[in-house]
């Protein structure tokens, strides 16, 4: 019996890494083709993120993070070498939703703070390397928002 207790303990460690693998290639098709989306639904945000935070949530910290490494680096050779600036943004996100559903249970009200919280961060951290490496300027749908704060003087604060 022990040698078939660690047969089948074994098997589930198989298991679980590969679906770990098939989870992680799917939150990266679902980055990418949440790229795609954006022009063709003309809205300014990004929805490169949402299979990075799918990832950080079911698979925890380290995978979201390697899902938003994985998928800037994707976007940078394939769709646009600009994705490379925003790798750490990223990763960030993956890494901070992944820490953030560990640590506290999977209520609405976390949902929302962590929303918030990791808009906040991003917001900051993604605009500051726009501004800083793209002159504000990243060639997305999202420039709209920048070019009104650029034209009303802003960005001052920056400097």
């Amino acid at each position: 019996m022990d040698g078939r207790s660690k047969e089948l303990q074994k098997d589930r460690e198989n298991y679980k890494k590969v679906l770990y693998q098939h989870l992680i290639i799917l939150s990266i098709c679902i980055n990418i083709i949440g790229v795609e989306l954006v022009p063709i639904l003309n809205i300014p945000t990004f929805l490169n993120a949402v299979g990075t935070i799918f990832a950080g949530i079911l698979l925890g910290p380290f995978a979201g993070a390697l899902v938003g490494l994985l998928t800037s680096i994707i976007l940078g050779f394939f769709i646009d070498p600009g994705y490379f600036y925003f790798t750490f943004v990223s990763v960030m996100v993956g890494f901070i939703t992944g820490y953030i559903f560990k640590e506290y249970p999977f209520n609405i009200k976390t949902v929302i703070g962590a929303s918030i919280f990791i808009s906040v961060i991003t917001a900051i951290v993604g605009n500051t390397i726009s501004y800083m490496a793209l002159g504000g300027v990243a060639g997305e749908q999202i420039d709209k928002v920048t070019q009104i704060l650029i034209e009303r003087d802003l960005t001052h604060s920056l400097q």
